[in-house]
Formats: structure tokens, sequence, C-alpha cells
């Protein structure tokens, strides 16, 4: 991080000084004592279960220059730092680092979507790093916290920025693109997760999302899903600039030709610029669809396609992502227990589909944050579930209407299990050399366990 004058939190923030005036420079900003580091500016955020006000002394004794606060804090935390106050502290933060981030004239990628937002992400800034060194944002850090974070690791050697933006409503991606102020955009695609926060459903999931596009300056490029159907009613009308569109079947740049070879994605980019082969480490169709994603940025920034290509070859997609385990027994673990919604639940699907192997068996939990509309987005991955899967375990309650959706559609073999331990001992009891089986579900039911029993 580039030092930030003191006077300047002041120019930024709106915050008034009380006490004596700090003094020079801050070479960092932090939200969190356990990692602050001398010369630090400390800012003291609120949430529903903690109260950064608590940790001021503990700022203090490990080297913070300062602290921002809000009155309700300092008046029941005092403490002797130098202290700027504010009405809110997490604007506060946001604020500082917008200042911070138009200090530099740089490539700032501005990414959000229903699904895949992490994966575009991660691709974005593997393409790009052929410009230089990439600040990107760290795992999802995708919030009114992270997103100040990634911004603040700009330096003055960062040839470009890759920001991910999520929400829970209306506003948030406004707000998050008024503070990151990105240059060009992303919108992976729209579906119905999150939409229990709106009361139009995807409607107004959709509409939330271009407000990425509403904080774009005039003129700047913007990549959308060409066969959203969004697309020309909600997404297009709200570009500022010219419009890239990407897919598989359609768009300017398209991601053909899709095949699995040695366990990861391989497929062919079409682009305007021309054509180049790419493979994955990872499978799976929506993957080339987010790689199709990427690449308009590559255009964008006159990356060369083949330069493209190589880097996305060596990108690691997290921790529970499509990670593929090959277990003791002799089968096969498809780890894709990070998150669940239907979008990306089908797709996981497909990825089993296209596996060869001699069964296919699925551990699926709950996909949450569905509102009014969940137990009829689970019933509908019945189907799905009933072609591609010789045997299926749900964990959840609304899982469950998996269960009984696929059962209908023909499926023989479903066990409702408990918890994802128990899903786990049902599954590896019949499980058989050649044999394939997938794990997906929201973070809040843990699958990851279930993971760890079948590789095991």
């Amino acid at each position: 991080m580039k030092p930030i004058p003191a006077m300047r939190v002041v120019t930024s923030t709106g915050a008034q000084v009380l006490g004596r005036p700090p003094f020079g420079a801050f070479l960092s900003v932090s939200t969190d004592t356990r990692t602050l580091e001398p010369g630090a500016l400390f800012i003291a955020l609120r949430g529903e279960n903690f109260d950064g006000h608590r940790f001021l002394g503990k700022a203090e004794e490990r080297g913070a220059l300062a602290a921002i606060v809000d009155e309700a804090g300092i008046a029941e935390y005092p403490c002797d730092l130098p202290i700027y106050i504010v009405k809110d502290t997490l604007k506060a933060y946001g604020d500082l680092a917008s200042g911070y981030r138009r200090q530099f004239s740089i490539p700032v990628v501005g990414i959000t979507g229903t699904v895949g937002k992490t994966t575009t992400k991660d691709f974005t800034s593997a393409i790009l790093g052929a410009l230089g060194p990439v600040v990107a944002t760290e795992a999802n850090f995708n919030n009114d916290v992270g997103v100040p974070q990634t911004l603040f690791g700009i330096t003055d050697n960062t040839a470009a920025a890759v920001v991910e933006m999520g929400m829970r409503g209306a506003g948030q991606i406004a707000r998050l693109a008024a503070v990151a102020e990105p240059t060009c955009g992303i919108i992976t695609t729209i579906g119905k997760t999150h939409s229990e926060f709106f009361a139009d459903g995807e409607a107004g999931v959709a509409r939330a999302k271009t407000e990425l596009l509403w904080g774009l300056a005039d003129g700047a490029p913007v990549g959308l899903p060409a066969e959203s159907p969004w697309l020309e009613s909600v997404l297009r009308p709200a570009a500022k600039g010219p419009v890239t569109t990407f897919g598989m079947a359609a768009g300017d740049v398209r991601a053909e030709d899709y095949r699995l070879v040695d366990g990861g994605a391989a497929f062919r980019i079409a682009s305007p610029e021309g054509h180049v082969d790419v493979h994955l480490s990872a499978p799976g169709r929506h993957l080339a669809l987010n790689a199709a994603a990427a690449f308009c940025t590559a255009i964008w920034h006159a990356v060369p396609l083949e330069a493209a290509a190589e880097a996305l070859a060596s990108v690691s997609l997290g921790k529970h992502r499509l990670q593929v385990h090959h277990a003791p027994g002799g089968w096969t673990v498809i780890d894709d227990s990070y998150n669940a919604g239907p979008e990306s639940t089908r797709a996981a699907l497909e990825v089993l589909h296209d596996w060869p192997a001699k069964r296919r068996f699925a551990v699926l939990g709950d996909m949450r944050e569905l509102g009014p509309a969940a137990e009829a987005e689970h019933i509908a991955l019945g189907v799905p579930a009933a072609r591609t899967l010789d045997m299926l375990v749900t964990v959840g309650e609304l899982a469950s209407f998996i269960g009984e959706a696929a059962f209908d559609a023909g499926l023989s073999k479903w066990i409702h299990a408990a918890d994802a331990g128990s899903a786990a001992e049902a599954v590896e009891s019949l499980l058989r050399e050649g044999d394939v089986v997938l794990v997906k579900g929201s973070r809040a039911l843990a699958l990851e366990h279930a993971v760890e029993g079948l590789v095991q």
C-alpha cells in the first residue's frame, strides 16, 4: 500500500479530529487488530456480532497511529490514540478507499453476477497479468469491507485491479461501484440466487446487477451474457459504453466445441480478434462461459489471445470449487461444496453427466436465499438429477424436494441424510472402483465434511 497522508483522511471522509491531530502518513489501513501492523490507521467497524471500538486499546498497543471511530463508540471506549470521528465508520472506510483508488490511473475491472463471479475474477486476473502485477479480490471478499481492502492493495507497481462485487439487496453494488470506480465491467449471469431480497424475484436481481453498469463512466466497455433473457430488456440499456457479449452458442466472444480432456475443460474461444484453444485444470461448461467473459478484458486491453489462453491454463480454482479427488477405494469425488444455487447446481450436474464413470452419485444440500421460489427451484432439479444419477443423497429440509422430484422422475435410489457425516456414510458403503460422486450444497450445510469422509 502507498502511504496515506494523515490530512487526506479528513478530506476523504469529512471526519472531525479529536485531540492532538495525527501527523505524517499511515503505512496501512486495518480493521482487525490481530493483523494490524505498526504505523496503521485503525478503523473501528461495527457488525451484528462485533464492535471494533472495543479494541481501540489493543490497536494502540500494536502500534496504530490513529483510529476512525463513531461518536457512540468513543464515548463508550475512550482511548489515547489520535481520533477521527465520523457518523458511520463503514462508510468512512469505503470513502477513504475511494480517495486512495483515485491516485492510480490503471484499468479497474468490476465483476458481478449471480454465479461465476469469483472464477471470472480469477480468470480475468490471470489474463491481465500480461500487463504486469494485478491486485484482485482475495477469495470472495466482495462486500463493503472486502472491496476497500482490495483497493488498499494497489501500489505504484500495480498494472490493473480486478474487483469482485456481491450483493444481498438493492443499492449495495451501487455503493461498491462508487467506491471502486471501475473503468470497465462484467456481469457474469443473472439468476435466482438472492431473489429472496426482491419482491419481484429474478427481475429485481437483474436490476440490482445493473448498478455496476450505471456506476461506470461514460464510454466504459462492458461484458454481458449473450444468452441471458435479461440482456436486451435490462442489461444492455444500462450500458454507458460499448458492449461485448459472451456465451457458448452466441455472443461476440464464444466458448465453442466444449469437451472434457484429462479431467479439465477444453474448448475454443472465438472472438472478433481471432480464435484460440483453451484448456482449464477443472471441468465444466460454466467454467468455459466464465473464461469467455474474462476474454472480453483481453480484447479491451490488447492482451494477445494466445497469452490469455496460456494464463488460464495455470489457474487453479479455490477450495471446494470443482476440486477433483481420487479416493484410495478407486472412486472419484468432485468437491463443489463451496456453495450452491439453481444455476451452479445444474452446471455441476452437467459436469457429473459428462464425467466417464461406471456409476454416478451425488450428495446435494439445500440451496439457500431463494425466498418464495425455494421449493419450486429444488423441485426443478429433480429431472436433471434423475437423468444423471444412479443414486442421490440429500441433506437439508429443502434438498428433500430434489429427492422427491427425482424419485418421481424415475430415480430409484434416494436417501435423505441428517447431516454431512451421515450422507458420507450412506454413499461410501455403496461406492466401488470407477464410480464418481458429486458433493454440492449451500455453505450452511458444511458439506465439505462429507467430502472429507468420502476421500479418506
